[in-house]
């Protein structure tokens, strides 16, 4: 039986961006490193490395991050949904059903 449709989707949905975050991030670090073929006139190469390589590292740093929590996020809605559905197959086998809230 499957329940919860809409959290399924969007756990997939956010493993998909997950993995487009990765891709835009190698992306743009490959920019970066790639514009920095000279240093502009009056600025000493090594500073200039230096601070296009350190910009590049904090990208980088930052898309890996972005990825491992939006890929988390849909593993976190994956396993929340095994729970349910192994607590809900559980309790039928001892025979029991779900407890309704009389409130609604």
């Amino acid at each position: 039986m499957t329940q919860y449709p809409v959290l399924r989707v969007l756990a997939a949905i956010l493993k998909i961006v997950a993995a487009f975050v990765l891709l835009a991030t190698v992306l743009v670090v490959l920019a970066i490193v790639g514009s920095g073929v000279s240093s502009p006139p009056g600025l000493p190469p090594a500073i200039f490395w230096i601070t296009t390589l350190g910009g590049a590292l904090l990208v980088a740093l930052a898309g890996v991050l972005s990825t491992l929590l939006l890929y988390a996020a849909g593993e976190i809605i994956v396993l929340l949904l095994a729970i349910d559905e192994h607590l809900r197959r559980t309790l039928a086998r001892l025979g029991g059903a779900p407890e309704q809230n009389k409130n609604g």
